[in-house]
């Protein structure tokens, strides 16, 4: 290698030469493509199950299918069916606390949904917007404006009172723009519809007495109605658990002679309802009729002429002339009788009296106590005729009998009963004579023949 810097340095030249151009080197390997990005999030979502809009104000809790849209409370949705709602918080990304913004008397969000209104699932939810300011107020009705107040209206509004414009500005006050637009007057308007008439207020219950019919209404719990339902009947209801009950108990019924009639047969008094037990005279010719409501009917308890043999006064004409109950052949003769009628009775107490009623001519005593004394009731007068006493034994043991004193007699060989044994009866025949009840002869312990 030469170092000279001159061609004339005695060294030999050399001279450089370019080498041919190398082969093309293989192609690269392709690089790898990268992958997708995840799925966007939707900005809306669909409620899954039905909901109840809140009362204005309040809030409910809502199921959707995603809230992840959501991103801050107090956040405006829009919701199908129900209007604008506030997203009040976040529980789940499946639920949703949602508030209900109406005000009725700011007109905040007046077309929002009732409250009480079901919103049925299936409803979209999405983001809204707020409400915007009230718009101009065009007119005031009546009265003078209030230069202190701006009636809660944005400025530059301009507000007709009486014909003329006003406007207002932050601070105030009220300016009359000396516009007036009052025009002549107009025709007198249409009179008005007539306004509805008013229900009927409730009656109080405190208790209350009425004369309607049915259940009764409105009243508290503990409230009493007495209703009657018509001259001679009442009925007691009592409101327990927000509900009027008919106390059975409480039927409260005057049985009434209603009146009298000469024409009607089957008799509906005065067109008033009838109780049972009411009662009704007819005269229809010489036929009288006591006619007895029995709760569905009018049936005839008794009836006569008031003509034929004997007077009308007595019993035995009533039977003989009767085309009632009593019709038919006479039993017996009425006329001075004493009626057979036989009279049960018990005794009360140990050691007590019986006392027998002279009135009846046949009567039945059963024994229950031992001790008993036989005694009766004084006579008005003498009666010559025949008395029985039939005593039973209807206890387990033997009974013991006494007769009160100085009141009773005995005919010669006739014996009194004084032990009754178990089941043992004794049947005592009298007639009264010298003021006392003698003992004509007595059945008992009768043999079979």
């Amino acid at each position: 290698m030469c170092n000279c810097s001159s061609s004339s340095c005695g060294c030999d030249s050399i001279q450089l030469q370019r080498g041919q151009r190398g082969l093309t080197g293989a192609t690269g390997a392709t690089g790898a493509t990268g992958a997708d990005g995840d799925p966007g999030q939707n900005a809306f979502t669909i409620t899954t199950a039905n909901f109840i809009m809140p009362s204005q104000g309040g809030s409910v809790v809502v199921s959707v299918e995603d809230c992840g849209f959501v991103v801050n409370p107090g956040q405006p949705l829009q919701v199908t069916t129900a209007g604008v709602m506030f997203a009040f918080g976040v529980i789940s990304s499946t639920q949703l606390v949602l508030l209900n913004p109406r005000n009725d008397v700011t007109g905040a969000y007046a077309s929002n949904a009732n409250s009480g209104t079901t919103i049925t699932a299936g409803a979209q939810v999405a983001p809204g917007g707020y409400q915007g300011p009230n718009g101009l107020v065009t007119s005031i009705t009546s009265g003078s404006l209030n230069p202190s107040s701006n009636l809660g209206q944005q400025a530059g509004l301009y507000v007709q009172d009486a014909g003329t414009y006003w406007t207002w500005a932050p601070g105030g006050p009220w300016t009359d723009t000396g516009i007036d637009t009052t025009g002549p007057a107009g025709a007198a308007g249409a009179a008005g519809a007539a306004g509805a008439t008013g229900a009927a207020g409730a009656n109080g219950h405190t208790p209350v007495l009425t004369v309607t019919t049915g259940t009764p209404s409105g009243g508290a719990d503990g409230d009493w109605h007495i209703q009657q339902v018509n001259g001679g009947k009442w009925q007691v209801y009592y409101r327990s658990g927000g509900f009027w009950s008919a106390m059975v108990s409480g039927v409260l019924t005057a049985n009434r002679m209603l009146g009298y009639s000469t024409t009607d047969p089957v008799p509906n008094p005065l067109g008033l309802a009838a109780n049972a037990g009411d009662q009704w005279w007819t005269q229809i010719g010489s036929i009288v009729t006591l006619w007895v409501y029995n709760g569905t009917t009018w049936a005839v308890a008794v009836s006569f002429t008031v003509g034929g043999g004997g007077g009308s006064d007595t019993l035995t004409t009533v039977i003989a002339n009767s085309v009632g109950q009593l019709s038919g052949p006479l039993a017996a003769n009425w006329e001075r009788a004493i009626l057979y009628v036989p009279r049960s009775i018990v005794t009360v107490s140990p050691g007590g009296t019986t006392t027998f009623d002279l009135n009846y001519q046949y009567q039945r005593l059963s024994l229950l106590h031992d001790p008993q004394t036989l005694d009766y009731s004084a006579l008005a007068s003498t009666r010559d005729t025949e008395w029985v006493f039939t005593l039973t034994n209807d206890t387990a043991g033997q009974v013991n009998l006494a007769y009160a004193s100085g009141k009773w007699t005995k005919s010669p060989g006739v014996t009194q009963p004084v032990i009754l044994n178990a089941g043992e009866f004794a049947k005592i025949h009298c007639y009264y004579t010298d003021s006392k009840m003698n003992i004509a002869f007595v059945e008992q312990n009768l043999t079979a023949i």
